[in-house]
C-alpha cells in the first residue's frame, strides 16, 4: 500500500501545488448561531473588534469571504497577452483599486486567527500567489521565451542578448513583485500590530521571509525557461570573450602585441560586471553561471599561455614567468573574484585574495610547464637560444609528478623525432649534447638527465659510426686562423668539435667517488638511476667517452687517429696534442703509447724529412728527376693500425727518389729499412699540352697511370696518339684491375683520357680539347664517380674492422676447432674470452663477430652448434 502511495505521489501533486481560481461568492453555511447572537445573522469580513470569540464555523464563513475577496483582487488571471517585441514584455499592466473590505480580507487571512492556532496551508494566501505567478508564468510568458532561444544567436551579439533576457527577467519580476510589495507586505505589518502571530518575531524579519520565497520561486521559474546548455554556452562564451578583450589577447600570428600594458582593465569589464548584475538580480548567476564561468575562465588560462604575452623570449634568453606571475595577481585573480562576487560567491575572509592567487599560480605555471614541454625537443635544437623556455620549465619541475611527466613525454620526443633510422649519427650526438647542457639547467643534480640519456645513449651505442665520428669530431678544426667558421662536412660534430676549445682544466675529474679530499662530496638522490655516474656529468667529453668500454673505445681512437695524420701531414698537431692530454686524462696514460707513438712519428717525419732533403743522394735524385720532391711519413708499424696495401709500379723518377730516400734514412737511422706504402702516397701531377695545362693531388697509383702514357708509341703507329688498352697497363704496371679502372674514370672525368669509339678498352690521350668535350655530359658523370672513388680511397687509408676480420678470419677459424678439440664443447662466451688469450696481438673484435664466425663454421659442416654451445663435429 505505501509503495502504491509512492506511485501516486510521484504523479499528483500535493494540495499546496493543485492551484485553484479565485472563490466565487456563494451563499455560506452559517451553522448554529452563537449564543447572543440575531440568528442568520452574518459576520462581516471586516475587521470590527469582537467582543466574543468567534464560533468555527463562523471563523470559516469569515475565511471563505476572506479568500474568495483577496484571491479575486490579486488573480492575474486579467492580464493581457505577452507581447513579444516589447521590452517589457506586458503591455498596460492593469491598475486595481483596493478596498477597505479587501484590505481586510488580505489582514485577517495573513493572522494568526484565521488558522485558529494551527497551519494549513491549504489557505495559505503567499503561497496561493506564488502558484497564481507561476501559472501565469507557464502559460503566458515561458513561451514567450522559448521563441527567443529558439532563433539562432550569433556570437559577437551573445552579451546583448543576455542583457535583453535579464531586462525582460526584471520586468517580469518587478510586475509579479507588485501585488506583494503593495499589499501583502503592508497587511502583514497591521497583522503584526493587531495579533501576536509570533513571540519575539519582528514584522520586518516576516516580511523578508516572504521576499525571500517570493524570490526564490520566481527565479527557479526563470531558470526552468531557460535551455540550460545553450544558456551555459552563451553566458560562457560571452564571459571568454569580454575577458580576451580586457586582457587583449590575440590569437592569430599576424597581430602584433597591443601597447596596453599587462593586466590594465578595459571598458569590456565593466559591461561585463553590469551584466553579470543584472543576470544575478534576476536569478540567473548562482552556481550554473559559476560553472558556466570556471569553464570560460580554463579557457582563457589556456588562450593566455598560448598568446604573445607567454612568447619563447628567443633574444633576450629570459622566462616569462614573471609576465605570467605579475598577470596572476594583477589581473586574473582579482577578476575571477570579481566576477564570483557578482554572480552571488561569498567574500572567503581578508587572506582569500592571497590563497586564491597562489593558487591560481600554480595552475598556471603548471599549463605553461606541460606547454612548454610539448616543445621541448625544439628548444633543445635551438639550445641555447632557448633558455628562456628551459627556465619556464623549471619553475614547472618542482613535484616527483611534474619530473615524472617531463622526463616521460621528452622520451617520446626522442624516440618518436630522433631515435630512428632517418636521423644521421651526427645530429643525435648534436642533440645529445644540447640535452646535457639543457638538462644541466634543468637540474643541476643530474636525474632528470640520467632519466632522458639512457635511450639516446643505448641508440648511439648499437650505431657502428659513433665512435669514428666523435673522435673525428674532436679532432677536426672548425675555425680557420681568423676565427671564421668552417663548415666541417656532414661526418663531423661540430658540437664535440667545439668543446675543444675548452681549456682541459675546466673539465671534472671522471670518477668523484674516489676523491677522498673532495669537502662537496653529497651521496646520489634517492631517484637517481643505474647509469648515474655516466651521464650526469656537465662535461660533454666525460659523457661521450662513458658510452664505451674503455678498451673499445681506445681501439677506435687508434684506427681514427691514425686516419687522421696521415690525412694531415702538413698540421702543427697542436690539437691532436691537446686531444692525447684529455684522453690520457681520462682513460689513462698506459691505455694511449700506441696513439702517442703515432703522434710521435709524424712529429719526427717532419724532421726526419728536413735532414734527408740535404742528403747529397737525394739532392742529385731531385735534379735528375726535373726538380721533384718526396716527403715521407715514417711510421712504426708495430703501434699503427693495420694499412691498406697495392702494391705496383711507380713511375721512374718516383722511384729513384725513393731510393735515394731510403739511403739517406739508412744513414740517419743506423741502417734501418724502409718498406713504401704506395697505397697511402699522394702525388701532384702536372700536366701540359697544347690547349691546356691540368695541376692535380692524385694517389700514387692514379699517377702511375697517367705517367704510362709517356711511354713512347706503338712502334707500328708510331706518328699516332698513344694507346693503351687495360690489359697492356695491368702487364706494364702490376697493378690490380679494379684499382687501374678507378684512375683511368677518373682521368676520363678530367678530360685527360678518352676511350676509343672501336673499343672500351683501350684509352688514348685528348692532346687537344674541343668544344663538345668541354661540355660532355658523360665526362662530367665520370667526374663525380672518380672524385667519390677517390674519397673513398682516402677514407680506407686505415683498413676497416671488416677487411681485418675477412683477412684473419681463417687464422680465428683454425684458433677456434683447436680450442673445441682440446676443451670440448665451450659456449660463446668462453670462446670469446679464450680468443682474446690466445690469439697473437689479440681479438680486437666482439662477441657478435664471434658468433658470426661460428654460423659460418656450422653452415660449412666444421662444427655443429645448440643453443649457446658448440663442439666439434664428428664423423
Amino acid at each position: 500500500m505505501a509503495k502504491m502511495d509512492a506511485i501516486f505521489a510521484s504523479v499528483f501533486p500535493p494540495a499546496v501545488l493543485d492551484h485553484t481560481t479565485p472563490t466565487p461568492v456563494a451563499t455560506p453555511d452559517l451553522g448554529f448561531t452563537a449564543p447572543g447572537q440575531s440568528f442568520g445573522g452574518i459576520i462581516s469580513p471586516v475587521g470590527a473588534k469582537q467582543q466574543k470569540p468567534l464560533s468555527a464555523a463562523q471563523i470559516q464563513v469569515k475565511r471563505n469571504i476572506s479568500w474568495s475577496t483577496a484571491t479575486r483582487f490579486l488573480s492575474l488571471s486579467t492580464f493581457p497577452v505577452v507581447d513579444l517585441n516589447s521590452s517589457a514584455l506586458i503591455k498596460g499592466t492593469p491598475h486595481k483599486i483596493k478596498t477597505r473590505e479587501i484590505e481586510d480580507a488580505i489582514e485577517f487571512l495573513l493572522s494568526e486567527d484565521s488558522l485558529q492556532g494551527h497551519i494549513d496551508e491549504n489557505w495559505d494566501l503567499v503561497a496561493w500567489y506564488l502558484l497564481e505567478v507561476q501559472t501565469h508564468f507557464l502559460d503566458r510568458v515561458a513561451p514567450v521565451f522559448q521563441q527567443l532561444w529558439s532563433s539562432e544567436i550569433p556570437s559577437e551579439r551573445g552579451i546583448q542578448f543576455l542583457r535583453s533576457i535579464a531586462q525582460r527577467y526584471a520586468t517580469m519580476q518587478s510586475i509579479y513583485q507588485i501585488p506583494v510589495t503593495e499589499h501583502i507586505l503592508p497587511a502583514t505589518t497591521v497583522s503584526k500590530r493587531r495579533h501576536t502571530l509570533e513571540p519575539g518575531a519582528s514584522a520586518e524579519r516576516r516580511q523578508q521571509r516572504i521576499l525571500s520565497k517570493f524570490e526564490r520561486r520566481i527565479h527557479a521559474l526563470f531558470i526552468h525557461a531557460l535551455p540550460a546548455e545553450r544558456f551555459s554556452n552563451i553566458i560562457s562564451h560571452v564571459m571568454y570573450d569580454c575577458a580576451c578583450k580586457m586582457f587583449q589577447l590575440h590569437t592569430s600570428e599576424g597581430d602584433s602585441p597591443p601597447s596596453q600594458k599587462l593586466g590594465d582593465k578595459s571598458v569590456s569589464e565593466k559591461e561585463l560586471m553590469a551584466l553579470l548584475q543584472s543576470l544575478q538580480k534576476v536569478g540567473l548567476g548562482g552556481d550554473r553561471a559559476q560553472r558556466a564561468f570556471a569553464h570560460a575562465m580554463d579557457k582563457l588560462m589556456n588562450e593566455f599561455i598560448v598568446s604573445h604575452w607567454m612568447k619563447v623570449d628567443w633574444e633576450g634568453r629570459e622566462p616569462v614567468t614573471d609576465k605570467l606571475r605579475k598577470w596572476i595577481r594583477h589581473g586574473f585573480s582579482p577578476f575571477v573574484r570579481a566576477v564570483v562576487r557578482h554572480l552571488g560567491g561569498a567574500d572567503e575572509g581578508p587572506n582569500a585574495s592571497e590563497v586564491d592567487a597562489q593558487r591560481w599560480l600554480d595552475v598556471a605555471f603548471a599549463r605553461l610547464g606541460r606547454a612548454r614541454i610539448s616543445n621541448l625537443f625544439e628548444y633543445i635544437v635551438r639550445w641555447d637560444d632557448s633558455l628562456g623556455a628551459i627556465l619556464d620549465i623549471k619553475e614547472y619541475i618542482t613535484t616527483p609528478a611534474a619530473r615524472s611527466f617531463l622526463t616521460t613525454n621528452f622520451s617520446h620526443q626522442l624516440s618518436r623525432r630522433l631515435l630512428h633510422p632517418g636521423a644521421t649519427t651526427t645530429n643525435i650526438l648534436n642533440v645529445y649534447i644540447s640535452i646535457i647542457r639543457a638538462f644541466n639547467e634543468l637540474d643541476s643534480k643530474g636525474v632528470l638527465l640520467d632519466r632522458v640519456a639512457r635511450p639516446i645513449r643505448r641508440y648511439l651505442r648499437d650505431r657502428e659510426d659513433t665512435a669514428r665520428i666523435i673522435v673525428a669530431s674532436l679532432l677536426a678544426d672548425i675555425e680557420d686562423s681568423n676565427g671564421h667558421f668552417i663548415d666541417p662536412g656532414p661526418d663531423i660534430s661540430v658540437e664535440i668539435a667545439r668543446e675543444m676549445l675548452n681549456p682541459i682544466t675546466a673539465f671534472e675529474e671522471a670518477d668523484q667517488d674516489m676523491d677522498w679530499d673532495n669537502m662537496l662530496w653529497t651521496p646520489d638522490p634517492i631517484d637517481a638511476g643505474p647509469e648515474y655516474k655516466k651521464s650526469k656529468s656537465s662535461d660533454v667529453t666525460a659523457s661521450l667517452l662513458s658510452l664505451y668500454n674503455r678498451n673499445e673505445f681506445i681501439n677506435s681512437l687508434q684506427t681514427i687517429l691514425g686516419e687522421h695524420l696521415l690525412k694531415n701531414e702538413d698540421s702543427r698537431f697542436e690539437k691532436e696534442e691537446r686531444l692525447l692530454e684529455l684522453f690520457k686524462h681520462r682513460l689513462g696514460d698506459d691505455k694511449l703509447q700506441p696513439c702517442e707513438v703515432m703522434l710521435h712519428d709524424v712529429q719526427q717525419s717532419r724532421r726526419m724529412n728536413t735532414a734527408i732533403h740535404r742528403y747529397q743522394g737525394y739532392r742529385a735524385a731531385v735534379s735528375k728527376s726535373q726538380g721533384a720532391e718526396l716527403n715521407a711519413q715514417i711510421l712504426s708499424s708495430n703501434f699503427w693500425p693495420k694499412l691498406q696495401e697495392a702494391d705496383f709500379t711507380v713511375p721512374a723518377p718516383i722511384k729513384l727518389l725513393q731510393d735515394q730516400y731510403a739511403k739517406g734514412f739508412e744513414s740517419i737511422k743506423d741502417m734501418r729499412k724502409l718498406e713504401w706504402l704506395h697505397a697511402l702516397g699522394r702525388v701532384t701531377v702536372v700536366l701540359e699540352f697544347e690547349d691546356r695545362k691540368i695541376e692535380e693531388i692524385v694517389p700514387t697509383a692514379t699517377a702511375s697511370v697517367i705517367y704510362a702514357f709517356q711511354s713512347p708509341p706503338n712502334p707500328s703507329n708510331k706518328d699516332g696518339p698513344i694507346e693503351k688498352s687495360i690489359s697492356q697497363l695491368e702487364a706494364e704496371l702490376s697493378i690490380e684491375e679494379p684499382l687501374l679502372r678507378t684512375a683511368l674514370t677518373y682521368w676520363v672525368s678530367k678530360n685527360v683520357l678518352r676511350t676509343l669509339p672501336s673499343c672500351s678498352n683501350t684509352y688514348t690521350v685528348l692532346e687537344t680539347l674541343s668544344s663538345d668535350d668541354a661540355i660532355n655530359t658523360s665526362a662530367q658523370q665520370a667526374q663525380a664517380l672518380a672524385q667519390a672513388s677517390m674519397d673513398a680511397e682516402t677514407v680506407s687509408a686505415v683498413k676497416s674492422a671488416e677487411d681485418l676480420f675477412s683477412e684473419n678470419e681463417e687464422m680465428y677459424r683454425q684458433f677456434v676447432v683447436g680450442m673445441l678439440t682440446n676443451g670440448g664443447a665451450m659456449n660463446v662466451m668462453r670462446i670469446f674470452m679464450m680468443l682474446k688469450v690466445v690469439v697473437p696481438g689479440g681479438f680486437p673484435f666482439g662477441i657478435e663477430e664471434v658468433r658470426g664466425l661460428l654460423s659460418g663454421m656450422v653452415e660449412g659442416g666444421v662444427v655443429v652448434g645448440t643453443g649457446d654451445v658448440f663442439a666439434v663435429r664428428r664423423e
